[in-house]
């Protein structure tokens, strides 16, 4: 018995628009459901250089590793660079917000890792507000 060709340019058809939904349904869900950095030139996904300010490149975190990113935020190592000081820090952003549709994270804390200090001889955490 030979196929109805009708019927099977209808379920071609039918085929080819629900992949077309569902390729857009999946492309826009996972567009608003990423989670992105605030930094100076917009928003950036899993950035490898975090300045503090915009107005300066000092102080900054530079080779970052990220160990983890999700939704509810994200926590690496990096090595922290200001001047002539370098040393390793471990970092966590957190707090994202909606901007622009987009979930973007502001809240940036960082700390010495062991046996490391900031310059002035402390190993207390630094809060850094990004994209400002």
């Amino acid at each position: 018995m030979r196929p109805n060709k009708p019927a099977l340019i209808f379920l071609a058809a039918i085929t080819l628009m629900g992949l077309l939904w569902g390729g857009d349904k999946f492309i826009t869900r996972a567009k608003t459901s990423q989670v992105y950095v605030a930094d100076c030139t917009g928003i950036t996904y899993k950035p490898i250089v975090i300045t503090k300010s915009c107005s300066t490149t000092q102080p900054r975190l530079s080779g970052i590793e990220w160990e983890s990113w999700d939704r509810t935020g994200a926590s690496g190592k990096a090595m922290y660079l200001n001047g002539g000081t370098s040393i390793l820090v471990s970092l966590q952003i957190a707090a994202p917000e909606l901007v622009n549709k987009k979930l973007v994270m502001h809240a940036l804390t960082i700390e010495p890792e062991k046996d490391n200090y900031w310059p002035d001889g402390s190993a207390t955490k630094q809060m850094w507000k990004l994209g400002a």
